[in-house]
Formats: C-alpha cells, structure tokens, sequence
C-alpha cells in the first residue's frame, strides 16, 4: 500500500515540471525566428534563380552584340571567301564577346556553306563550346537527340547549333508554324519505341 504522504509529495515534485511544459507549448517567443528559417529557403531558391537568369541575359545580349559585329564586319568587306569570312567573323566576335569564357564557353562561329557570297550577304551563328560538348557526350552514350527549331513565319532560316546537336538530320524539326507544332510531337513520341531508365 502505498502512504498517501508519498502521493502528494510525487505530485508535488511533478507540478512544477508540468507547469514548465505548459509554459513551454503556450510560449510565442521564438515564431519570427522559425518562420524566418522556414521562408529562408524559398527565398534562397528565387535569389539564386534571379541571379542565374540575369546572368544569362547578360550573357545572351553580349552573345547577340558579338554577332552583330561579326556579320557587319563580314558583310562590309567584299571579295572575301568563304574560310578568310569565317576566319574573320570569329576574330570580331571573340573581340566584341568579352564575358568570362571560362565560366561561359567560348562560342565557335559558323558560315553555313550557303550563308556567304563575295558580294558581301552572309549568315553566321555560334554554337558555345559547352553545349558542343554536351551534345557529343550524350550521342556518344548512345542517347538519341530529338531538336526544335520554331520559327514562325520563316523569316531565321535555321538553327545551326539545334541542327548540330540532333542525333542525325531526321531528329531535326525546323517548324515554320503553329500548327505543325503538336503533329511534330506526336510524330517523335511514334519513333520513341524503347524507354531506358538511367540511375
């Protein structure tokens, strides 16, 4: 049997205990500092985003200004051929891309064998040396490309670096309109035939 001195003691010694608990579930001190903690990690994730789509932005408009220059300098000098137009599209882009290219790639230029005449009228494009790599690894391995070009309406020809990466030519799409664009899709998934899970 047990003394009931005994009891009250143990619950004596148990009140202060249960009070501590309580105070500590009723207690608001703390909550800006867990929220904070909580929304740190979206905000995070936004700031890195922002800053990765401002950098390629960046990179892009340089991209596009380098181009530029690289097709006025081609086009202002006549009588050039087709390698010494190349030789120097490349030299007026590399001076105008001023980005790290380290960090970047350092796009090579390319003249489609149609894309120059003496007279001056010439397409350029550059394919970034990362994305080359990539491409060539991944169709090394045995993965099949499937690339889109949308141009709607026809007015950029085509797409060097999309054509480049392509498994082969019948993997290119260049689509000149809207509507071809889900018959596109339903074509490719037909020719998708053998699914291979990688870890």
């Amino acid at each position: 049997m047990v003394h009931p001195k005994r009891i009250e003691r143990d619950a004596t010694m148990m009140k202060p205990l249960v009070v501590k608990i309580r105070a500590f579930l009723d207690s608001k001190r703390g909550n800006v500092a867990m929220m904070f903690t909580i929304a740190l990690i979206p905000l995070m994730i936004g700031a890195g985003a922002g800053l990765d789509y401002a950098r390629a932005m960046l990179v892009r408009r340089q991209m596009g200004e380098a181009l530029d220059a690289a097709a006025l300098a081609v086009g202002s000098t006549t009588g050039l051929t087709k390698d010494s137009a190349q030789a120097r599209a490349q030299k007026y882009f590399d001076a105008n891309y001023t980005v790290n290219k380290t960090e970047y790639g350092a796009p090579v230029i390319n003249t489609p064998s149609s894309g120059y005449d003496s007279k001056g009228s010439v397409t350029i494009t550059a394919i970034d040396d990362h994305e080359k790599a990539t491409c060539d690894a991944a169709k090394a391995d045995g993965v099949v490309i499937y690339t889109i070009f949308l141009d709607i309406g026809g007015t950029h020809g085509n797409s060097a670096p999309l054509r480049y990466c392509a498994t082969d030519a019948t993997k290119y799409y260049d689509l000149t309109t809207t509507s071809a664009v889900v018959g596109t899709f339903k074509q490719i998934a037909q020719q998708i035939t053998n699914v291979r899970v990688v870890k």
